[in-house]
């Protein structure tokens, strides 16, 4: 069998990827690919490692690791509050099978993330649901700026959870029809992005008021005399909820005058809108925020709690559409992925979001020879035998993890996790080393402008001295404070067992509260 070798080309319109895909090998009788050259490999690996030289040893202040990392602990603990409240009910909360960890290559800090039930109201499953299409939703956003607008759809009365399934079904199916229908073609306009929420089951107050914590606008809680939120209920005594869309309205071009009354006049019809529109959004999160708040559902009788939760599953709450879902399939083929970097504009600093290979990927799939299959099983043979079972399946960005100083760090997954095994790796030698200075030059200008090492958070039997002294502290069974526990908030926040050198962290006190917490 002859061989002929050509190159293809990408079709993405931010990298140039004309060196990167060549060499391939193709069967001239079923034009199918045999083999592909590294060339596309090698130039993900290498902007993984420009990355990692560019983020490693990057500090924040103390201040915000704190405030980052309570809000961590707290979606932790309500997660996990969540799942076990499901093994009570019988419904399970957790998988079993191999366990997730997050592994810091140059403090050697890990963390165990439990195997959660596929629930879309935990707060740690959502997020990891929606994270890439946000990312993709935000780099849409940010090239069309002003050209998108926010809709809240409604489409009648509170109901039962039964319900919520056929509301949205009505509701999403409204959309379809818009897009399609010759007002939106007349103009120009479709909806891109829709999520479905539930609504609160609890009463809210109608104006809304700022909120100086998150520096946001809310609607508080209706309470009793007691202090507790009332319940909205119909008229059998069952709780109701309010289920809406948010979408997100995308203009080909600007429209004002008769033709920007015309549209919104169809669309007050159409999909009988409380307001004209919600106006621009600043950031997706607005869009897709929740399927519930999580403070909510928790609060609700266990019966309530259930039903929610069955009644919603296997459900596509949050979808793309027409030219999202057209950027989203693009940039799969193209091997890319949206991430974020810090840059200011127009006197403020913003997250601004671009492409980049996507090292987490393999390149194009190649149909292999019986030859290298056999060294591919024999390869895995000898890596058991080593006992490498703890494999990397994300490389993420270098991140403020463990300390307030950047390092790489990886999603390891395993049965077992062996911190002193793990660092015996090849790969991750190579990539402590190759930062390793980076890492030393972060934390010497962290502790100049600190006073503190940064490495002093990850002990949690070394005091500090520094101002960080408010954190709430855990408790021991006769009540003592745990020694040094006031040298790292985040060991006095987190939930499950951090292990950090051999040494493991304890849980919150009881008293920890999760009123404040939301599920962004």
């Amino acid at each position: 069998m002859s061989k002929s070798r050509t190159n293809q080309k990408s079709k993405s319109s931010s990298l140039d990827f004309d060196n990167t895909i060549e060499n391939v090998v193709i069967d001239p009788n079923t034009k199918k690919v045999i083999k592909r050259a590294h060339s596309e490999t090698k130039t993900r690996e290498k902007a993984y490692n420009d990355t990692i030289e560019k983020y490693t040893g990057q500090f924040i202040s103390s201040d915000d690791f704190e405030t980052k990392s309570k809000k961590e602990s707290q979606r932790r603990y309500i997660s996990d509050a969540f799942a076990d409240r499901m093994e009570r009910l019988g419904m399970g909360g957790y998988y079993e099978g191999k366990k997730k960890f997050h592994y810091g290559v140059q403090t050697g800090a890990w963390i165990e993330i439990p195997n959660y039930k596929n629930t879309k109201c935990n707060p740690t499953i959502a997020r990891s649901k929606r994270s890439s299409m946000l990312s993709e939703l935000a780099y849409f956003v940010y090239h069309n700026q002003k050209k998108t607008r926010m809709l809240v759809i409604h489409d009648g009365p509170r109901c039962l959870s039964i319900d919520l399934k056929e509301r949205w079904k009505k509701q999403n199916q409204r959309i379809r029809q818009f897009n399609k229908s010759r007002t939106a073609k007349k103009f120009g306009v479709s909806i891109i992005f829709r999520s479905n929420e539930s609504g609160s089951p609890f009463k809210k107050e109608h104006e809304k008021t700022y909120n100086s914590k998150s520096g946001k606008f809310e609607r508080k809680y209706v309470r009793d005399d007691k202090g507790n939120k009332i319940r909205c209920l119909d008229e059998k005594g069952r709780i109701s909820y309010h289920p809406h869309t948010h979408a997100l309205l995308y203009m080909e071009r600007f429209l004002e005058g008769e033709e920007w009354d015309e549209l919104i006049k169809f669309l007050q019809n159409f999909f009988k809108l409380a307001k004209p529109d919600a106006g621009t959004i600043a950031d997706p999160r607005e869009v897709c925020k929740y399927l519930i708040k999580s403070e909510d559902i928790m609060d609700l009788p266990d019966i309530d709690f259930m039903r929610h939760i069955r009644r919603t599953a296997r459900l596509h709450v949050v979808q793309p559409l027409t030219l999202l879902k057209e950027q989203i399939i693009q940039h799969k083929a193209d091997g890319l992925v949206v991430d974020f970097e810090m840059t200011h504009e127009n006197n403020a600093i913003i997250r601004k979001p671009y492409l980049r290979p996507n090292w987490n990927s393999n390149p194009l799939k190649a149909e292999k020879t019986e030859g290298e299959i056999l060294s591919e099983k024999l390869l895995k043979v000898c890596d058991k035998e080593k006992n490498a079972d703890m494999i990397i399946c994300s490389r993420p960005n270098p991140y403020q993890k463990f300390t307030p100083v950047a390092e790489p760090y990886f999603v390891v997954i395993a049965d077992r996790f062996d911190p002193i095994e793990f660092a015996k790796n090849p790969y991750v030698k190579k990539i402590k080393q190759q930062t390793e200075k980076k890492f030393e030059v972060g934390c010497a200008a962290f502790e100049a402008i600190e006073g503190t090492n940064p490495l002093d958070y990850l002990d949690p039997y070394k005091v500090s001295v520094h101002k960080r002294t408010k954190s709430r502290l855990p408790k021991k069974s006769n009540n003592e404070e745990i020694p040094g526990a006031r040298g790292s908030p985040r060991l006095s926040t987190i939930v499950s067992k951090t292990h950090y050198g051999g040494f493991e962290t304890n849980p919150p006190s009881d008293n920890f509260k999760t009123s404040s917490f939301s599920n962004d």
